[in-house]
C-alpha cells in the first residue's frame, strides 16, 4: 500500500480538495483500491463522502437549540476511536463510499480533543497508534491518502509515521509557502523514526492565470527548489466550492472543469513517479 499525505500548516490551501480528488481519481479512473484517511478535526473529507441523508434544518435545531453535536456524526466509529482504543477493530471504522474502490476512515469534530486523551494513555507510544491499526489492512489497498490538518500535533505525526511521501498544496501567497516550510521541519523530524518518509513536492492550487505575480512566484519556486516543485498548477474553479454542497468528488461533480483536468495531470505525474 503506497501512502501519500497531503499536508500544509497553512489552512485554506485546498488540502482537502486535493486529497479527496486524488483519492477519487485513483479509485474510479485508475481502478485502484484506495483508502482515504481523514485526520482533520474539521472532517471535511468525511462530510464530502458521508452516505447519511440529512435535513439541514433538522440539524440546525439539534445543534443550536438542543446543543447535540452527536447528530452531526455520520458514523458510529471514527478515527478518534482508533487512536484511543488499541483493541478496536479497524474494519469496524473503515466505511464504504458511494464510489467503487474508495473507502474512508472517517473523522469527527471531537478529534480536536483526542490528543489530550492520548497523552493520558501510556499503554502504546503516541506516534504509532494509527500505524498499528492500518498495518492490519495494508494488503487490502493499493493506495492510502491522508488528509492531515493544518497544524503541528500528535494526530498529524501519527499520519506522517504511516506516509511514504508528503505532497503540499500551496496558494500563490507568502503564507502558504511559509506553512510549507514549517510542515517541512516536522516531516524532517518524523523521518528520524519513519525512514521511508520523503517530501515529494509542492504544487499550486486555486491558480489564477490572470495574475502576473503567479508567473514570478512560479519561476522563483522552480529556481530555488527544482527537485521539490511540481510544475502542475490546479486552476481556480468555483466547482471546487460547489462540490461540498453536492457531497460529490470534484472529478465526478465537474469532470470537465479546469481543476478536474489539472488534478488528472497531477495524478498521472504522481503515479508515474511515486
Amino acid at each position: 500500500m503506497k501512502t501519500y499525505a497531503l499536508f500544509n500548516v497553512k489552512g485554506g490551501v485546498g488540502k482537502t480538495t486535493s486529497a479527496t480528488t486524488i483519492a477519487h481519481i485513483l479509485a474510479t479512473e485508475k481502478k485502484q483500491k484506495v483508502l482515504l484517511v481523514d485526520l482533520d478535526p474539521q472532517s471535511n473529507s468525511t462530510s464530502l463522502f458521508a452516505l447519511k441523508d440529512v435535513n439541514i434544518l433538522t440539524l440546525l435545531k439539534k445543534v443550536f437549540v438542543e446543543n447535540d453535536l452527536n447528530v452531526l456524526k455520520a458514523y458510529d466509529y471514527t478515527i478518534g476511536d482508533l487512536l484511543v482504543n488499541p483493541d478496536l477493530d479497524v474494519h469496524k471504522v473503515i466505511q464504504k463510499t458511494s464510489y467503487e474502490n474508495l473507502d474512508i476512515l472517517p473523522a469527527f469534530l471531537d478529534l480536536a480533543e483526542i490528543e489530550e486523551k492520548m497523552k493520558a494513555d501510556i499503554r502504546t507510544p503516541q506516534q504509532f497508534r494509527l500505524k498499528q491499526h492500518l498495518d492490519k489492512v495494508a494488503n487490502d489497498y493499493d493506495y492510502c491518502i491522508l488528509d492531515l490538518s493544518p497544524s503541528i500535533n500528535i494526530i498529524n505525526i501519527n499520519g506522517l509515521v504511516l506516509a511514504d511521501y508528503v505532497f503540499t498544496p500551496l496558494k500563490c501567497d507568502l503564507w502558504g509557502i511559509a506553512g510549507y516550510c514549517i510542515a517541512r521541519n516536522l516531516i524532517q523530524t518524523v523521518s528520524s523514526y519513519n525512514t521511508k518518509l520523503k517530501i515529494a513536492g509542492c504544487f499550486f492550487v486555486q491558480w489564477d492565470t490572470r495574475l502576473s505575480l503567479g508567473k514570478q512566484i512560479r519561476e522563483f519556486m522552480s529556481g530555488v527548489m527544482p527537485d521539490l516543485y511540481i510544475d502542475i498548477q490546479i486552476r481556480k474553479s468555483v466547482k471546487a466550492e460547489e462540490m461540498t454542497y453536492e457531497h460529490r468528488a470534484l472529478s465526478d461533480y465537474a469532470s470537465s472543469a479546469n481543476a478536474s483536468v489539472d488534478y488528472r495531470k497531477l495524478v498521472d505525474y504522481i503515479v508515474a513517479k511515486y
